[in-house]
């Protein structure tokens, strides 16, 4: 697979900041967060809904997408949608960046104290140093300075109020009550004696799937930005494959199937064109196909598919054998993603071999070959036959699978539909008497509740809900929840249902518990204070259970509904009992100790 990137020039510019009077990387910090209310044009807590990049003639500028969520102050109203634009910028093919930036990150939450620009963009005053995330730890919300705000050198700040880790409520109400004038700025009640040491370094982004691979170089992935307002075109070469009348059809049926299983991805179909190899430098998409690319078609948003390997580059079939097609994209810059650095995406390419067309002249072969290159050149890798089949598998030709979309939905999440919870894990195991069901989260954000799903041997597609765990809220961190079934068959199935406030939901994955199969009733613990648990083997058929003392007096009894039954014996007096099993075929008599 070819694959090539452009360097770009990396200029590290020392800044002179502009926040009362700064120099360098120092600033001269307000008094206190107040009297910055009052400085600000607007302040809001708002969530970072996507990162992206923006053009003006050669200079591209790099901005963040945000929704609010609360106002304190401005014209901003809950709901609305603003811009945050960095400093960072590239300018032709210098890049210009300093220390202590603005670094949202897309999914979470920040105060912001923002000056307005106009148009919809604003600038943070004092870009990070003033940042506050929304972090979520040990089941309490914070908000946190950011983690970039230790980067600045503070000048002549005798008096101001160092930066502390608050109580997110407690903050936005003293703001409010600062900003109406009821009372004076007082951190005294809202502070915490927590620190930034105590969140960033267990800050952790949302994980790709294990199975999950992206083209890269140097450690850094390849993937396109911007879908959300510009499409990337796909166009291809008029001639067709030889041999297959049908190929640009394919092609065109290709777009459409990779946006309805890539839901991230906004691919448009720009029809025909000519050829654009000439060969001139070997290549038929070295340096000549990405001029004529941007002059012909007007940019590096295209991905462009040819036939035939016009320049012979690729190693001729044996007969029906040998390599198929290759397919990939250069990378122009890089660009932030979840927390790590990503080539970005430009001049994407699907070279088809020669005598393909006459192989494989199918939607079955032809088509998915297609869907497997073009899904190359957003930059996804492939995906071992060991994780099961897959369109990404090394071997063509396969159809789109839930494989594959876990791999475009990590790194093109559609802003319409980011999941409210990334799930690390979801395990079960057996113990002596119980299932235990065990989850982790990576991150949650505006999730309410689990609910635990489990259908039994037979039934394995009818699930019923057997119990409600709420979130224990937000955070980038994640959480840990386990429960214990108590009333599981030999043999179940279970999923995690996670659902948001707003009612949307998605489920885990299935995981199947088999325990051995038992023979006879169990009761246990043997000695125990307050509850006494009764298994049975099987469903049961009219089962029922009687307790006797040590005189032979029956205390309570009642029918056994279900494969686990437990009994509140904590008004029985201490000393040793018998508890007698019956159903219709025997009955078996257990001894167990009450103690104080």
């Amino acid at each position: 697979m070819i694959r090539e990137f452009l360097n770009q020039l990396v200029l590290s510019v020392v800044l002179a900041l502009i926040c009362n009077l700064t120099w360098g990387t120092t600033i001269i910090p307000f008094q206190n967060v107040g009297d910055l209310a009052f400085e600000s044009d607007a302040l809001v807590l708002a969530k970072v809904i996507r990162n992206y990049e923006h053009l003006e003639g050669d200079t591209k500028l790099f901005r963040y997408r945000l929704k609010v969520l609360e106002t304190l102050k401005g014209d901003l109203s809950v709901g609305d949608q603003f811009d945050v634009q960095k400093w960072e910028r590239v300018i032709g093919e210098t890049w210009r960046t300093m220390w202590g930036d603005i670094e949202l990150y897309e999914g979470s939450t920040y105060v912001l104290f923002l000056e307005d620009k106009g148009a919809g963009l604003y600038h943070p005053i004092c870009f990070s140093y003033y940042t506050f995330e929304e972090i979520s730890k040990a089941g309490k919300s914070y908000l946190v300075p950011s983690e970039h705000a230790k980067e600045f050198h503070l000048e002549k700040g005798d008096g101001a109020e160092p930066l502390y880790v608050y109580d997110k409520r407690g903050m936005l109400q003293e703001l409010g009550a600062v900003l109406r004038g009821v009372k004076a700025w007082s951190s005294h009640e809202i502070r915490t004696q927590l620190s930034l040491e105590d969140f960033y370094p267990e800050r952790h982004h949302r994980a790709a799937p294990s199975h999950c691979t992206y083209l890269s170089s140097g450690g850094s992935g390849f993937r396109w930005i911007d879908f959300e307002t510009q499409p990337v075109t796909v166009s291809y070469v008029s001639s067709g494959a030889s041999g297959c009348s049908s190929a640009n059809t394919y092609a065109q049926a290709c777009v459409d199937v990779l946006n309805t299983n890539y839901t991230g991805l906004d691919l448009l179909d720009g029809g025909t064109i000519p050829s654009p190899a000439s060969c001139g430098d070997g290549s038929a998409i070295g340096s000549d196909f990405r001029t004529w690319v941007s002059t012909n078609l007007g940019g590096n948003r295209h991905i462009v598919i040819q036939y035939d390997d016009p320049c012979s580059e690729i190693s001729d079939l044996s007969g029906c054998s040998g390599t198929l097609a290759i397919g990939g994209l250069y990378g122009i810059g890089t660009h932030t993603y979840d927390g790590e650095t990503w080539f970005t995406g430009a001049y994407g390419y699907v070279i088809v071999n020669n005598g393909v067309g006459g192989c494989y002249c199918s939607s079955a072969n032809f088509g998915s070959m297609l869907e497997h290159e073009l899904t190359h050149a957003v930059g996804l890798g492939h995906i071992s036959s060991l994780h099961g089949s897959a369109n990404m598998n090394p071997s063509c030709c396969k159809e789109i699978t839930t494989l594959d979309q876990a791999c475009a939905d990590y790194a093109y999440v559609s802003s319409e539909a980011i999941l409210p919870v990334d799930l690390i894990s979801f395990t079960a195991e057996v113990s002596s008497f119980v299932n235990t069901i065990q989850w982790k989260t990576a991150w949650e954000s505006d999730v309410e509740k689990y609910i635990l799903e489990r259908a039994d041997f037979g039934d394995a597609e009818s699930f019923t809900a057997i119990a409600e765990i709420y979130s224990k809220g937000d955070t980038e961190f994640g959480h840990e929840y386990s429960f214990t079934d108590r009333s599981a068959s030999d043999y179940s199935y279970y999923r995690l249902k996670s659902m948001d406030y707003s009612g949307e939901f998605s489920f885990s994955e299935i995981v199947t518990l088999q325990r051995e199969t038992m023979d006879e009733p169990i009761v246990f613990p043997t000695a125990t204070s307050e509850l006494l648990h009764v298994r049975l083997p099987g469903l049961p058929q009219d089962a029922s259970y009687q307790i006797i003392d040590a005189t032979g007096q029956r205390l309570q009894g009642n029918q056994l509904k279900g494969f686990l039954t437990t009994l509140d014996i904590s008004k029985l007096n201490a000393g040793i009992y018998q508890i007698q099993i019956r159903d219709q075929d025997a009955s078996r008599t257990f001894k167990f100790f009450k103690n104080n």
